[in-house]
């Protein structure tokens, strides 16, 4: 339910992360408990940028789409399961600066 968006700077050690969490949802958290949100991404899950999933985090997926220099890799089994559209919304923005769909890599188990 979480999407973690790494992008690298010019050096090894410039790395920024973004989580991506579930918005916040009042059913879900009275039938089965809170969720993570964006304070804890940041100071839980040591993220630079937490973020709930929404305009804002398409945005952001765009913006590294976009400033992507090495390429992008992605869990393309996760892709059709994007239920909130992100991923789609963050492609559509980004396709008019050039970017496609066949700029993504697929992440393979080790």
């Amino acid at each position: 339910e979480c999407a973690c968006v790494l992008e690298r700077g010019d050096t090894a050690d410039d790395v920024k992360y973004t989580l991506i969490v579930p918005e916040y949802d009042a059913r879900y958290a009275t039938w089965d408990g809170e969720r993570i949100n964006a304070k804890a991404a940041t100071d839980v899950f040591g993220a630079d940028v937490g973020l709930a999933k929404g305009e804002a985090a398409a945005g952001a997926v765009a913006t590294a789409l976009r400033n992507a220099k090495g390429g992008v890799y992605a869990d393309v089994t996760k892709l059709a399961w994007d239920e909130s559209h992100i991923l789609q919304r963050a492609f559509a923005s980004a396709q008019l600066d050039g970017v496609t769909r066949g700029n993504v890599r697929g992440l393979t188990a080790l």
